[in-house]
């Protein structure tokens, strides 16, 4: 738990300056830390998808471990739904607000 907290802190550190000094208002800065948000998903999504495929390469035919690659892979999936549903909140809302 504290090695995720310390990775976290790490992420936020480095990428924080940047987000803030580039922007120029308060909208700006939200747009910057979506991306750099959706930038952190996108390689978080191809990393659990290559664990989840190299899973299934150790497997050998295992069933055990054929159940756990196939769990993986699933929340692999939803994951990514989840994650894309996210990202379209806001442009959804303002759709249904009419800005």
């Amino acid at each position: 738990m504290k090695k995720n907290l310390i990775i976290f802190l790490l992420i936020v550190a480095l990428f924080l300056p940047t987000i803030i000094l580039a922007a120029t208002d308060l909208n700006q800065t939200l747009l910057n830390i979506r991306k750099a948000v959706w930038d952190i998903f996108v390689v978080l999504v191809i990393i659990c998808f290559i664990v989840a495929g190299i899973m299934f390469l150790m497997s050998q035919g295992d069933p055990e471990k054929m159940k756990t690659a196939k769990k993986a892979l699933l929340a692999a999936v939803i994951g990514t739904a989840v994650g894309i549903l996210a990202y379209s909140a806001m442009s959804i809302i303002k759709t249904i607000i009419g800005n």
